[in-house]
Formats: C-alpha cells, sequence, structure tokens
C-alpha cells in the first residue's frame, strides 16, 4: 500500500467535497429549472458557489418558488458563500 500524506488527504477530501456541491447543485439546477424555467447564467454561477449546507436549505426552499424572483430572493436572503 502506498505512503499518503496528510496533504494528500486533506487534497482528496476536499475534491471529495467540491464534487458532492457540484454535484447537489446539478441536481438542485435541474428542480429549479422545472420550477421556474430557464435559469439566466448569473443566478446559475451563484447556485455553484453556495456551500453544501446552503445547496440543502435551497432543496427545502424550492417546493415554494413559483418564479425566477422567488430564486432571486432566496439567493439574496441567504445565499452568501463562504468566499463572499
Amino acid at each position: 500500500m502506498p505512503y499518503v500524506t496528510s496533504v494528500e488527504r486533506i487534497a482528496e477530501a476536499r475534491g471529495e467535497a467540491r464534487g458532492k456541491t457540484k454535484g447537489g447543485a446539478a441536481v438542485l439546477l435541474g428542480q429549479l429549472t422545472r420550477t421556474c424555467g430557464a435559469i439566466p447564467e448569473d443566478l446559475e454561477q451563484r447556485l455553484y458557489r453556495l456551500p453544501l449546507e446552503r445547496l440543502a436549505e435551497l432543496g427545502e426552499a424550492l417546493f415554494d418558488f413559483r418564479s425566477l424572483d422567488d430564486l432571486r430572493a432566496w439567493l439574496d436572503a441567504h445565499g452568501r458563500s463562504a468566499a463572499d
């Protein structure tokens, strides 16, 4: 079994987390498109920048959405990522 440094383990964990976040965002994007219609690029990018915890919250909130305005309002109120 090859030796794996702690730096390599951390990098692997971060890659897995990014993959989960990106996958979750893609699923939500499909659901939002079905609910609200075509999602503009700016909102799509905001969605992909959300951390996993916020994506889970958005997944619950989208059941109440009826339009893009609902998505915009939610992102304005809750959509701050760790980088913002």
